[in-house]
């Protein structure tokens, strides 16, 4: 199943284990991040609704996650030289 949904002011794809990101204007889509395994199992029990909201929620968590693990790193790299 495939399916596109917004996110932001950008487009996505659902491609069976991944989510991959339009570039630009283009048609063409990049390799964005993962989907769990256990999910893209039960991913036809969905309605497309949800499977939008649930897509959202995916992208959401990373780009959070990103975002924690970046502030991390820079507190461990302060820690390390002795920064403040």
């Amino acid at each position: 199943m495939t399916f596109e949904f917004m996110y932001g002011n950008s487009w996505y794809r659902f491609e069976g284990d991944r989510i991959t990101k339009q570039l630009g204007s283009t048609e063409y889509y990049d390799y964005f991040c993962p989907v769990a395994a256990d999910l893209c199992e039960k991913i036809d029990s969905f309605s497309t609704d949800q499977l939008k909201s649930i897509m959202e929620a995916i992208l959401h968590g990373y780009f959070y996650g990103v975002g924690d693990g970046k502030k991390e790193k820079i507190r461990e790299f302060k820690r390390v030289f002795a920064l403040d």
